[in-house]
C-alpha cells in the first residue's frame, strides 16, 4: 500500500469520523422523566411505578455495561494501521482495539 492510498484511506476515516459526529447530535433533556406517571390524588405527587424486586429471575433485564472512555499510549505506525484496517472493515478505531484486547486477553486465560 502506497502513500496516496493511505491517504485516501485516512481522509475516508476522517469522512466516516465527522459523519458519525453530526449524525448523532447532543440534545439536552427537554422533558421530565415522570410526565407520563398518573397523579396521586392524596399529595398531588406522580405516583412511581412499582418499585418491588421482580417475582421472578427471568423478569429481571440483563445489566448493560456502560462504556467508559480509555486512553492509552501507541506507536504511531500501529495507530495507523489500526485507522487503516477500520476503514477496509468499514468499522471504528475503537471496535478494532477492543476486539484485539478480548482475544488477546480470552488466549491469556
Amino acid at each position: 500500500m502506497d502513500y496516496s492510498q493511505l491517504q485516501k484511506l485516512q481522509e475516508e476515516l476522517d469522512q466516516k469520523e465527522k459523519a458519525r459526529k453530526t449524525a448523532k447530535p447532543q440534545t439536552g433533556k427537554t422533558e421530565s422523566p415522570q410526565t407520563g406517571l398518573p397523579v396521586n390524588p392524596q399529595d398531588g405527587k406522580p405516583a412511581k411505578p412499582h418499585a418491588g424486586k421482580p417475582t421472578s429471575p427471568q423478569a429481571r433485564l440483563p445489566i448493560i455495561e456502560q462504556v467508559e472512555k480509555y486512553t492509552t499510549r501507541l506507536e504511531p505506525s500501529l495507530v495507523k494501521r489500526i485507522k487503516i484496517y477500520a476503514a477496509e472493515q468499514d468499522v471504528a478505531d475503537y471496535e478494532v482495539v477492543k476486539q484485539a484486547v478480548e482475544d488477546y486477553l480470552a488466549k491469556k486465560k
